[in-house]
């Protein structure tokens, strides 16, 4: 099962949100993966697989900056990067694709500042 921050947290308004909370099932064969390392990784940086405007699956780097988004689709994505540090920009890269029963292995991320 995996949990789902980003669609888990919804604004009610400026000031108030509520907890809905978004699980998913993943099955190692179905759909695809994407890995890769994020630098630099000193801090954690959340990793969201993106279509159109729907975020459909998220998680955040480990200790080493390793990632591993598994049981998407089959598809095209834009992955965003998202630091938790304030002195790295966010990076978003595009078309990158998803292909059934593989794990694809994206290039090493270096944020910039």
């Amino acid at each position: 099962l995996d949990f789902d921050v980003a669609k888990s947290v919804v604004a009610v308004d400026s000031s108030t949100y509520n907890l809905k909370p978004a699980i998913r099932t993943v099955f190692q064969f179905v759909g695809g993966s994407l890995s890769g390392f994020v630098r630099p990784n000193d801090f954690r940086t959340w990793v969201y697989a993106i279509q159109g405007s729907d975020t459909i699956a998220s998680t955040f780097t480990g200790q080493d900056g390793g990632f591993l988004v598994k049981g998407i689709a089959e598809g095209s994505y834009s992955i965003n990067f998202s630091p938790s540090d304030s002195l790295h920009r966010d990076t978003i890269l595009t078309g990158i694709s998803a292909v059934n029963k593989e794990e694809i292995v994206l290039d090493t991320m270096f944020l910039q500042q």
